[in-house]
Formats: structure tokens, C-alpha cells, sequence
């Protein structure tokens, strides 16, 4: 290696280094400004309340704390954050008489905290628990199957998949199919094993919906 190609190398170096540590404080800075602006528009809420207690203050480098103890990850649901999903949350809720203090602060992704609203962390997971139950137990059971349908149910009632409808005269991506009936990647996998037919055009996976019947009849032969 001659002098001017490692001097070339030793720029390129440095300026990929500059290029990162420019990006890691864009990032920075744009969690430093989402957490100045949360923590104002927090203590001015309590601010303004009627009864006037002294229910604390949050500062802005303790949201970044505990932003760092979340691994900027969403305290219920374990979604990635970002600056402009994310929002403060009183555990105990102010209007509840909860304090406006870190320690009765987590951090949510913003669709999660929207749909708290002004619960507890324990009346909210218990909502989301009988939510799920009652899809499994009186809509959907755990694989996905409609209102009444059992593993053992006949095919051509398990057309319906958990997030949508598997047209038994339509076609889906492989992503879309996963989606739809609920399936992960090991459980697809193992019915491409025993049957599921699956069509590639253009590097792109298929399956169609009659092929997902047929290969569900074909299972419901073997059991029986």
C-alpha cells in the first residue's frame, strides 16, 4: 500500500467517523428536545390544576435517565421509541391523586398511552388480559380460528384467519398470509413441510388461499 492510498484510507476513516457522530447527535439532540418539551407540558398540567397541590416536578435529564434504563423501549409493550411516539406516563394517574414525580413516571409508546388513558398500570393489563381472553375463548381461539372452531373443527371453517380473512380465491404474500392466520415463521415453515404449497415468482413467496384450505383438509385427513 503506497503512502497516498493509506492517507486516502486514514480520510475516509476519520470522515465516516465524523458522519456517525454527527448522526448519534442529531439523535441525542432530538431526545434532549422531546424530553425538555415533555417535561414542561407536564408540570405545567399539574401547574394548572384546580385543587393546587404540591404534587412534584419532572426534569428533563431524568426523562433521559430513565429513557436510558428502557432501553428506549416502550415500559408495557417493549415497542422501539422514538421522539415522535413517545410520551410520559403517570403510573398512578395525577387525576387519581398520583404525584407528578419520576418515580410515578414511565415512558409508552404514544398509541399505548393513548389507550391507557386514565388508568393504572394493574386496571390496564387486566383490560388487555380480558381483551385477549374473550378473543380466544368467544371469537377466535388460540390459533387464530373463528367464533366456535376448534383444532378439530372442519376446514373449510378455519378460513378466517386471527388479524383478517384468508379469500380462499385470493392470493397473499408470504408476509400478508403470516399476518392474516397468525402464524410464525417456524409454524409456516412446518406446513411447507407437510404440504403448503408455496409459489415464488420474482424472489417473492405466495400462498393462496385455496392451496391453505387444501393443506388444511390434508391435515384434518391425517388426524382423523
Amino acid at each position: 500500500m503506497d503512502v497516498k492510498t493509506e492517507w486516502d484510507e486514514t480520510l475516509f476513516g476519520r470522515f465516516q467517523d465524523r458522519i456517525m457522530q454527527k448522526k448519534r447527535n442529531g439523535e441525542r439532540n432530538e431526545w434532549e428536545v422531546w424530553a425538555n418539551n415533555k417535561s414542561v407540558s407536564a408540570n405545567l398540567r399539574v401547574k394548572s390544576m384546580d385543587d393546587k397541590k404540591d404534587r412534584g416536578k419532572i426534569k428533563k435529564s431524568e426523562l433521559m435517565q430513565m429513557l436510558k434504563a428502557q432501553d428506549y423501549k416502550c415500559a408495557i409493550s417493549g415497542r422501539e421509541l422514538g421522539p415522535s411516539e413517545s410520551t410520559p406516563d403517570h403510573i398512578e394517574p395525577i387525576s387519581r391523586g398520583g404525584l407528578n414525580t419520576i418515580e410515578n413516571i414511565q415512558i409508552l409508546d404514544s398509541s399505548i398511552n393513548r389507550a391507557k388513558g386514565s388508568m393504572n398500570n394493574d386496571e390496564f393489563l387486566g383490560m388487555c388480559c380480558e381483551i385477549v381472553n374473550h378473543l380466544k375463548k368467544k371469537e377466535y381461539c388460540y390459533d387464530g380460528f373463528p367464533s366456535g372452531a376448534t383444532i378439530d373443527s372442519s376446514p373449510k371453517e378455519l378460513t378466517h384467519g386471527f388479524y383478517g380473512v384468508i379469500d380462499v380465491k385470493s392470493c397473499y404474500t408470504l408476509k400478508e398470509f403470516a399476518q392474516r392466520t397468525g402464524l410464525k415463521r417456524d409454524a409456516i415453515r412446518s406446513a411447507r413441510n407437510q404440504g403448503l404449497r408455496v409459489i415464488y415468482k420474482h424472489n417473492r413467496g405466495y400462498v393462496r388461499g385455496q392451496d391453505w384450505v387444501e393443506y388444511l383438509e390434508t391435515v384434518d385427513g391425517c388426524d382423523a
